[in-house]
């Protein structure tokens, strides 16, 4: 049955899944909850990157905001320096850009890029991430107490989208990440179904929501749309 269908990623994150769902039929209004601000990091911090084990892009606005800083700073991408996505939308950018990027068969989040083969073994070497600023530190935690240094490098910071305007009539919200359903939990009306991207952000949802709230396995295009469709 198609559905009114809220999707609510940052500009830049949104294309493929709004697609994706027009596409099965739903009527899809994408309003960002967040805004993405592009950071320049230190000048000092890409130092060394050529020589790093691996570099993981968290999003696709990570690799499109890093991927010049990197050009500029290493040149042409060094063959021994694995290049790591978290999803498909993310290798798509690192692709366009003709890298050799490595995504996890499934999953689809950093649990699932921390089964690549490639962090198996890191003692002594230096895992180089890109991400916006703060996050969470579980994969940096994991991947020291696997030996290896590691280095986040923000490149953009997120921020309330404060011309966030929701549609009444919505059916169903998507919400795919914590931070952005805190910009816009206050302004929810209605009895829209809540659509989360893991169990992680449901509990965040739920913790200030009375509603209907489903997770899906990851916050992937694919597995949002296979929720839904089962609503």
């Amino acid at each position: 049955m198609p559905l009114k269908v809220l999707v609510t990623r940052p500009q830049g994150q949104a294309e493929s899944l709004v697609t994706l769902l027009a596409e099965h039929g739903h009527d899809v209004t994408h309003e960002p909850a967040l805004t993405i601000e592009a950071l320049a990091p230190p000048g000092n911090s890409l130092d060394g990157l050529a020589g790093a084990h691996a570099v993981f892009f968290v999003s696709a606005n990570a690799a499109r905001l890093a991927l010049p800083l990197i050009a500029a700073h290493v040149g042409e991408w060094p063959p021994s320096l694995h290049c790591l996505a978290v999803g498909e939308a993310t290798a798509a950018v690192l692709r366009d850009a003709g890298l050799p990027v490595v995504v996890p068969a499934q999953g689809f989040n950093t649990e699932a890029v921390l089964q690549l083969p490639c962090l198996a073994s890191l003692e002594g070497k230096r895992i180089v991430v890109f991400r916006g600023d703060g996050g969470r530190e579980l994969f940096a935690g994991a991947l020291r107490d696997r030996g290896a240094e590691v280095d986040y490098i923000a490149v953009y910071r997120r921020h309330c989208n404060s011309g966030f305007r929701y549609p009444p009539d919505t059916d169903v919200v998507l919400v795919t990440s914590v931070q952005s359903w805190q910009c816009m939990a206050g302004k929810i009306s209605g009895d829209p179904v809540i659509l989360a991207g893991s169990e992680r952000i449901a509990d965040a949802v739920r913790a200030d929501h009375g509603g209907r709230v489903l997770a899906a396995p990851s916050p992937h295009d694919m597995d949002m749309l296979a929720t839904l469709e089962r609503l």
